[in-house]
């Protein structure tokens, strides 16, 4: 068995970032040594390194592990890199090769159980608990020695870049669709809900006296942040969920799922969810849907789901302080730290101009405003947002026919063994309209326009809800039936 470090005990935060470039290559990547290692072992897995030189790898665990197998995977090729049993702490320390270690290869860090005496240390319940399912976490590897977290919010932020990438359908994940965009924009995503980093390790503890010895001064501010919100978030889980076994695994299964659409509003991306698609039972955060788009601005959507916030932030908040204020002294820098936290308006927090913007539904409303009767389409470059993003995710029509839409706003329909895609590019034929300014019925013309005679998707809908699709050519910019029809569905 390689040999492991062991748990790190009452330790005073010390990774902090020092300059807001830092914190995005760290939300990215990671944080770590520039210097690479000569290999003297070969882990289970490692190719052979012709110039015998690797790069160091830390996965760590924010809690105790024990009797855990962690292993490291190259995205694009599905090959295992490293593959380690740890009996118990919180730290697992891989070579990469030099092959897996350049040109910006995405790697996931997987921790598991091995046996039904897996086990991990839950700060809500304060005492080791069974460890039950798998957590992932998700880096860019550099030509640097890293350090990447594991735990339920690197979870959620792999599971959100995989939607990002264009994962759909859960039962068919293809981790090879991995960019650095999809990486990066999921983690700051991540940052601005929870207040958590996805990836960058801030500390690791066993018991509480451990997390008594985490402290604040002027290097580490947002480590100590990430520890107190994410133990804050734990505690709430458990108070609201008191007969979970393990709460801090409970938490990772719901955001896990809810964040695929980048919130915490009980919705996930269509067709994963609970019941009507899109729905979670036993949701998080009571869902508030939009449905007005004279409301698709940040400031108004932080009218509408100011309900959401105040009803999770501010627990959320009850719960970090009912953990954290006791361990410190009244006039200490920590606890005066904890009080000054706006824990319910995060919508201001980061500056990031996401539809994330903390608990709650910020993803714009599908249609036109008042007024309109067509409008031209666009995809933001950046791949943040784009007008048809409440429609994102897959449609089936449980007849053979199937829609997928993406977030970089490419469109993919299927009947029995034919497909028609494609993606929207801002040409003059990529249009909504309705019949007239009061209706809610849309019509979505997504086009081919470079032959002759252009061919279409057309997606017809009442509010956000799809009622057909048809695929087919037309010679109209706007056009509002079809010619040569492909496809034709019924939802």
């Amino acid at each position: 068995m390689p040999s492991l470090s062991p748990h790190i005990a009452k330790t005073t935060l010390s990774r902090a970032l020092a300059t807001a470039m830092l914190s995005g290559v760290c939300l990215l990547t990671g944080c770590g040594s520039e210097n690479p290692t000569t290999r003297t072992s070969n882990p289970t897995g490692t190719p052979t390194d012709p110039e015998n030189v690797s790069y160091s790898l830390a996965v760590r665990s924010p809690v105790t592990l024990q009797n855990v197998r962690v292993r490291v995977i190259d995205a694009a090729s599905s090959t295992e890199i490293g593959n380690q049993i740890l009996s118990s702490g919180t730290l697992a320390q891989f070579n990469i090769p030099k092959a897996y270690a350049e040109n910006g290869t995405v790697l996931i860090a997987e921790v598991s159980p091995v046996s039904s005496n897996s086990s991990y240390y839950d700060v809500a319940l304060d005492r080791m608990a069974p460890m039950t399912s798998t957590l992932h976490g998700v880096i860019n590897m550099s030509t640097r020695g890293l350090t990447m977290k594991v735990d339920p919010f690197s979870e959620a932020a792999y599971q959100r870049a995989l939607v990002r990438a264009g994962n759909l359908d859960p039962d068919n994940i293809q981790a090879s669709r991995l960019t650095t965009a999809d990486i990066s924009t999921a983690n700051q995503e991540l940052n601005v809900v929870f207040r958590v980093r996805g990836t960058t390790f801030a500390a690791s503890y066993g018991s509480r006296a451990d997390l008594s010895a985490v402290t604040i001064d002027s290097t580490n501010a947002v480590s100590f942040r990430d520890t107190v919100f994410s133990v804050g978030h734990y505690a709430l889980y458990h108070q609201r969920h008191p007969n979970d076994p393990s709460p801090y695994l409970g938490f990772g299964k719901h955001i896990a799922i809810d964040f695929k659409d980048g919130d915490l509003d009980g919705l996930t991306v269509y067709g994963q969810g609970d019941f009507d698609d899109i729905y979670l039972n036993d949701p998080l955060v009571t869902p508030i849907l939009n449905n007005n788009p004279e409301r698709n601005t940040k400031a108004l959507l932080a009218i509408d789901q100011l309900p959401a916030r105040q009803d999770y932030n501010a627990a959320h908040g009850d719960a970090a302080k009912a953990i954290f204020l006791p361990f410190y002294a009244i006039n200490s820098q920590d606890y005066q730290w904890i009080i000054k936290q706006d824990f319910v308006e995060s919508i201001s927090y980061g500056g990031y101009e996401l539809h994330s913007a903390g608990a709650g539904n910020y993803t714009r409303a599908y249609g036109l405003e008042a007024g309109e009767v067509q409008s031209f389409l666009n995809v933001d470059d950046s791949r943040q947002i784009n007008m048809i993003e409440q429609l994102i995710g897959h449609h089936d029509n449980g007849n053979g026919c199937t829609l997928d839409i993406y977030p970089s706003g490419r469109i993919v329909v299927t009947q029995g063994n034919l497909t028609d895609e494609s993606t929207i590019n801002r040409e003059l034929t990529d249009s909504l309209s309705r019949p007239d300014a009061n209706s809610n019925q849309y019509l979505l013309n997504i086009s081919t326009p470079s032959e002759s005679l252009p061919y279409f998707i057309q997606i017809r809908s009442t509010g956000s809800t799809i009622t057909s699709v048809v695929t087919g050519r037309s010679g109209d910019t706007i056009p509002n039936q079809l010619t040569q029809q492909k496809i034709t569905c019924q939802f």
